[in-house]
């Protein structure tokens, strides 16, 4: 059993040769229970060899559900999709005991009542008692990827749209659906309130496709008591996630390997007008994949009318690609709002690291670029608990492990939005320092990108000019000083000359960009 205070299992019990006295139990269960026991993140100790779990703190049993009396039957593998646990076995088989923290990546993990949660692992492994041993804290990040699949959806929706005529336009749609709600199975199904026994297949996902028995633009006949007319009359939501078995759904959706499947309808005025369609999920489907298929099918359908009427097309894509943006400046305002020590933070970084373009000389195209990727360098940080990032007093090796994930967990959150400009690159490189010094990869020159060479600068300035809970600003001079001591080793010459010069020139950081940008 798994001990309240979150110590090892008191059935750990390593051999006479490996435990001296007993008080080398209590000391690591103390040691234990002051690391894990007040954490605001998840954690848990399992043995690599078995997998099984050793312990794990409150934060872990109320975020997965499962008691402790639980867990303590249980491995690590019983928290992962069934698809999922060969990958996590093959990641932990050459794993070695070398004491340090690892930035372990994101993993899927499930609940106890069948949620899919995105967690962001850092681990730490050690020999204890003659055994090795992962210690592991999980950042929960599923509000954040639920948020970023339907900001890249959305984006690449309408880059579809540009780019393609509307054969091929609607051949993608269901791809990009699909992969915003994580399903094998997803489709949009057209209504005609003058043929209500019919859906018109627009576009769905193979093999799906294939079971359909239909091509795109072909009528598919329905009958008053399937499911498909349930959402098309009461333009509600519907959501199976035990259907297995349920012939009525197997037959209304021409498969018969469905484990869980929801109906959304898109709405024109009071009336449906489409049906967005998922199915087989590795988790639970839930309100939060209501909406993002809701606002999927209103997209596709928005912009498949502007194609066929050949008109309006143009204003559809553009009101979508500004929501789009406008989604991911909400994720940006969404981690300054958890930490009011550094509300407006990004947005002067952005603004600063637009003038040092400027002033470098770089091109239009690159300045807007590294105000948008100034506006969300800290992303991560949105993963990271508000309890660490608001502590007034120095952070323990474990906190600072945490919080230096936050540029990896921003590219994980990035991950699948194309933009323009080198936007992630920036996000994942801006503690990185000319001699290799920084972090996370300890990338040096060259390796890292011009426009996370100057965040960085920008980066630096203000937070050295900016209050933090455990220190006042310290003040411009003081910035000024940071880089010229340590320009040409751990910042390029010129950026800092052209910061400098910036500074100077307004006292401080800038109030504005120098010249108008995409996102506004």
């Amino acid at each position: 059993m798994l001990p309240a205070t979150g110590g090892l299992m008191d059935d750990f019990a390593p051999g006479s040769d490996e435990f001296t006295t007993s008080q080398t139990k209590a000391a690591f269960d103390a040691a234990v229970t002051e690391l894990m026991a007040h954490s605001p993140v998840p954690m848990w100790i399992f043995e690599q060899s078995t997998l099984r779990f050793l312990a794990v703190n409150e934060s872990a049993v109320s975020l997965y559900g499962w008691s402790r009396e639980e867990f303590a039957g249980m491995t690590i593998a019983d928290i992962r999709p069934p698809g999922e646990v060969a990958a996590l076995r093959e990641h932990l088989s050459d794993a070695e005991v070398d004491e340090t923290f690892h930035d372990s990546g994101l993993w899927r993990h499930l609940t106890k009542d069948g949620r899919l949660l995105t967690m962001h692992i850092t681990s730490y492994h050690l020999r204890l008692l003659g055994r090795h041993v992962v210690m592991v804290a999980a950042l929960d990040q599923t509000a954040v990827d639920h948020a970023t699949r339907r900001t890249a959806a959305l984006y690449r929706l309408g880059q579809l749209a540009d780019l393609s005529d509307t054969a091929t336009f609607l051949d993608g749609v269901a791809d990009v659906i699909g992969q915003a709600l994580d399903s094998t199975h997803a489709a949009l199904f057209l209504i005609n309130d003058q043929q209500p026994g019919q859906l018109t297949m627009a576009s769905a996902t193979s093999p799906w496709r294939d079971q359909l028995t239909a091509e795109v633009g072909d009528a598919i006949s329905i009958d008053e008591a399937s499911v498909w007319s349930g959402a098309r009359v009461r333009r509600d939501a519907f959501i199976d996630n035990e259907a297995t078995g349920n012939q009525q759904l197997a037959s209304d959706f021409r498969a018969d390997d469905l484990l869980r499947a929801a109906v959304v309808p898109t709405l024109r005025g009071d009336q449906a007008a489409a049906l967005v369609a998922v199915a087989n999920k590795p988790g639970r489907y839930t309100a939060d994949d209501v909406e993002t298929a809701r606002s999927l099918g209103d997209i596709a359908l928005h912009l498949l009318e502007g194609k066929r009427a050949h008109d309006g097309q143009r204003a559809a894509l553009h009101r979508y690609e500004r929501a789009a943006w406008a989604a991911v400046e909400a994720l940006a305002r969404a981690t300054e709002a958890r930490d009011p020590y550094t509300a407006g933070h990004q947005h002067r970084v952005g603004v600063l690291a637009s003038h040092i373009g400027n002033r470098l000389g770089l091109p239009q195209g690159e300045v807007d670029g590294l105000q948008v990727a100034g506006a969300l360098h800290d992303l991560g940080k949105i993963a990271i608990p508000a309890e660490i990032l608001t502590k007034p007093g120095r952070l323990s090796e474990v906190e600072m492990a945490l919080v230096r994930t936050h540029t990896d967990i921003g590219g994980d959150i990035l991950r699948e939005i194309d933009f323009p400009w080198p936007v992630r690159d920036v996000v994942t490189q801006h503690h990185e320092r000319l001699d290799g010094s920084g972090y996370p990869a300890g990338l040096s020159g060259d390796e890292i990108c011009l426009a996370a060479r100057i965040v960085g600068v920008a980066d630096v300035v203000d937070a050295m000019t900016s209050m933090r809970p455990y220190r006042s600003a310290v003040g411009v001079d003081a910035a000024i000083a940071e880089l010229m001591n340590h320009r040409g080793v751990l910042y390029q010459s010129d950026i800092v000359d052209a910061a400098v010069d910036v500074l100077h020139e307004f006292g401080g950081v800038p109030p504005h960009v120098p010249a108008a940008v995409l996102v506004s």
